[in-house]
């Protein structure tokens, strides 16, 4: 996914976020712990000050490490990320969704027999529709394979979807954020739902310079 979007261009980093490959945490952790251990790793490798992408759960430790961290984040780059928590009935939807991941993923057979059998309905699971799933083109489906497969076992992942799910949102604490946060958010996506866009254009601190660009699938904003 990291070459799909960064190419072959770049110098990247993929720390492996709580509970997901054997990752450890203690019970009780918050996504303010994993920012600081976002600021121990890059301690540790010598590097001072780096630009963040973030996907979907990966967005909420991103914006708190930029929140907490200002002076070794040059961007934050957010691609279809959680940002706020919400009460509305599709975000109890998506909650449900949620749910049911994890419990798929604590079974690796079970993984394994509907991302094989039940791709289509699998792929609604994550988040997006059969329609849009019918719609790819065979290299979108190749990588959307890959990406599955490499999931495989999925039990190494459980933990790190059951941390995501309990833990809090950034919400307001993202007014802190200084620097430049491109959002790209698909509205049709049902796991993280459109309303965080929407919510970091309108809380995000720096917008002298927003530029504001709508389809019917996505947002774009630059503050």
């Amino acid at each position: 996914m990291v070459r799909s979007v960064l190419g072959n261009d770049f110098h990247w980093i993929v720390p492996l976020r709580f509970g997901y490959l054997r990752s450890t945490f203690t019970e009780g952790a918050t996504f303010d712990d994993q920012a600081r251990a976002y600021a121990f790793l890059l301690d540790n490798l010598g590097i001072d000050k780096v630009a963040v992408v973030a996907l979907s759960h990966g967005g909420p430790s991103a914006l708190l490490f930029a929140a907490m961290y200002p002076e070794r984040v040059s961007s934050v780059a957010m691609i279809s990320c959680g940002v706020s928590s919400s009460s509305a009935g599709d975000q109890a939807r998506a909650d449900k969704k949620g749910n049911l991941l994890v419990k798929v993923y604590e079974h690796d057979l079970l993984y394994w027999s509907l991302t094989r059998f039940f791709r289509k309905q699998f792929i609604g699971l994550m988040g997006a529709s059969g329609e849009i799933y019918s719609g790819l083109s065979p290299g979108q489906r190749a990588l959307v394979t890959e990406v599955i497969d490499y999931m495989n076992p999925s039990s190494l992942r459980s933990s790190g979807a059951a941390f995501d799910n309990k833990a809090s949102m950034p919400n307001e604490r993202v007014r802190r954020i200084q620097v430049p946060v491109p959002v790209l958010h698909a509205r049709d996506y049902t796991l993280q739902l459109f309303h965080n866009a929407e919510y970091a254009e309108a809380h995000f601190r720096n917008r002298r310079q927003r530029k504001v660009f709508r389809c019917a699938e996505k947002s774009w904003f630059r503050g």
